[in-house]
């Protein structure tokens, strides 16, 4: 796995690097320390994995930042999951975060198990979301949808969730779909009526697409 740390604070780069090592002494991982310097890098590295994103940096600010490293991301065709890295966890902001495509947001102040916890569940193929935040946008019960019983997804929607779990908007995750598939057309309604499956089963019953996210985070799904 080759991983892209960004973070204008050296000191923060190396303790999530060594949070890193700590859960997966294979990964790969690169730094860089503004947005430009990132991009410059993800041109470098050959199919990355995964970029942990603090929002402030020397040349780009709050969500501003992640709006347009995913723009640019998607111009260039590079498929790559961003969990954000902050000193804040106000619920607003991991929604907003997570609304504009992120897969998980990791809060720098937690305790060194919890953020080894974090980073680990995000290597798994797992969504984090501060506990704070998680109970804003994952309400326990939800409508008395059985939240204790077993999720059975069917494969069209478990490979969907895992793809969700990328950051990827409808369109793209409609162009993939259709690639595996070997070209057939699939539109942006089907998808969207996958992912309304997915919510149905995991309860959710607003803001869908971060909803889904959110409980998958809740439950601890892995794909």
């Amino acid at each position: 796995m080759k991983c892209l740390v960004v973070d204008d604070h050296p000191l923060t780069r190396d303790g999530t690097i060594m949070a890193l090592r700590a859960v997966a002494q294979e990964v790969e991982v690169f730094e860089a320390a503004s947005l430009e310097a990132a991009q410059d890098m993800l041109l470098r590295i050959v199919d990355p994995d995964l970029i942990l994103l603090d929002l402030d940096l020397e040349d780009s600010k709050g969500i501003a930042t992640l709006e347009t490293l995913q723009a640019w991301l998607t111009e260039r065709d590079i498929a790559v999951r961003i969990v954000v890295l902050s000193g804040h966890c106000e619920p607003s902001l991991v929604r907003a975060v997570i609304e504009t495509c992120a897969t998980g947001f990791i809060v720098k102040a937690e305790a060194r198990e919890l953020f080894q916890h974090a980073i680990a569940l995000t290597l798994a193929g797992g969504v984090y979301i501060p506990p704070l935040a998680l109970r804003a946008m994952a309400p326990v019960d939800q409508g008395g949808s059985g939240s204790q019983r077993e999720i059975v997804f069917t494969p069209r929607e478990r490979d969907i969730a895992a793809l969700l779990i990328k950051g990827y908007t409808y369109k793209r995750l409609a162009q993939e779909l259709a690639r595996q598939d070997g070209g057939a057309v699939i539109s942006d309604q089907t998808v969207r009526a996958h992912v309304g499956n997915i919510a149905w089963k995991l309860g959710v019953t607003e803001n869908v697409k971060s909803g889904v996210m959110a409980e998958i985070a809740r439950r601890g799904l892995t794909f």
